[in-house]
């Protein structure tokens, strides 16, 4: 099972976003990042996926809190599974992925890790 990329349909809110789930797990123009057992789970740069700078900087936040950082591919499963899920891009820094396809992630809302991680990231910016 796998996602592709939909954009929004017309008239649709901006909250959703587009994200290629499959061998790239990334979203259309920003990094994905799930966690599970509050490890970081992400893709490792290459071919398939651009460096981000939004999406180095939490690393390096969560590696700073001691959260421990994974780079692999990840499945579409391991992906509905995860305790949290979020985006990273230079203009919406730390979105939090509620669900997917109708199917919540976590809680379906916000998780404590993307929340401590959007927090420290808005401090950085402002110093």
């Amino acid at each position: 099972r796998w996602t592709t990329f939909k954009p929004p349909a017309a008239g649709q809110s901006s909250r959703y976003r587009g994200l290629i789930l499959h061998r790239r797990s990334q979203a259309s123009s920003s990094a994905f990042i799930v966690t599970q057992d509050g490890v970081l789970v992400t893709r490792p740069i290459g071919n398939e996926i651009l460096a981000g700078v939004t999406r180095q900087v939490i690393i390096d936040l969560a590696r700073r809190k001691g959260l421990r950082v994974e780079k692999r591919a990840f499945a579409p499963d391991e992906t509905l599974q995860a305790a949290e899920a979020f985006s990273t891009s230079a203009s919406t820094f730390l979105l939090p992925v509620v669900s997917i396809d109708g199917t919540a992630i976590g809680s379906g809302g916000p998780g404590p890790i993307s929340s401590d991680l959007r927090q420290a990231y808005a401090e950085r910016a402002l110093r």
